[in-house]
């Protein structure tokens, strides 16, 4: 799969999902960057979080959201994954890859940080069986600026240090989880 920037602006922590039909197998052939370590992060080996993210509901997708930290002007790259075939293949499926909005337009879009930061209240009772306490809300909105700002950061070095040909890419399902990890310790641990 081929992704790049025809602009002429260097595009910052830009959002790239790739989703199929569930009946078919994903996998990707890349490395993904750990989320990157803070002082209030709590879990510092992401290896058994998920990256591939499985619909709720038979017969749905299988998603992959990634987030590339920095796009170059004029940068081309690929990234390569397999999609397993069912023994019986359906008779209709989807392969769908959509490559969004860049976060950080010229500065990181406060939009951007709230639905994320929802999107971890919303998923910590269903994967720790915690409410977050919505006065955390503020601190975990920090949390998750700086957490992309360092995404960025790393991103650059990394491509400056390779020249673009081993590039980070992020779980954005994994940098979720990690916001909800720190919301859910803090409410328990006030």
């Amino acid at each position: 799969m081929f992704y790049g920037n025809r602009g002429n602006v260097d595009a910052l922590a830009v959002p790239l999902q790739v989703s199929n039909s569930s009946q078919y197998g994903l996998t990707v052939l890349f490395d993904i960057a750990q989320p990157p370590s803070q002082p209030a992060q709590r879990l510092t080996d992401f290896s058994q979080v998920p990256v591939i993210v499985q619909a709720g509901i038979p017969g749905g997708y299988t998603n992959v959201p990634l987030l590339l930290p920095v796009l170059p002007a004029g940068f081309t790259g690929m990234l390569q994954i397999v999609l397993e075939l069912p023994s019986i293949p359906p008779k209709a499926s989807t392969l769908f890859v959509n490559i969004d909005t860049p976060y950080f337009n010229p500065t990181l879009n406060p939009e951007v940080v709230s639905t994320l930061v929802q999107g971890a209240m919303a998923y910590a009772p269903l994967g720790f069986h915690v409410d977050i306490a919505p006065a955390l809300e503020p601190e975990l909105e920090q949390y998750v600026r700086n957490q992309l700002q360092l995404v960025v950061d790393r991103g650059r070095e990394a491509f400056v240090t390779t020249l673009g040909t081993l590039p980070q890419i992020y779980s954005q399902a994994q940098l979720q989880i990690d916001a909800a990890i720190v919301g859910a310790v803090r409410t328990l641990q006030p």
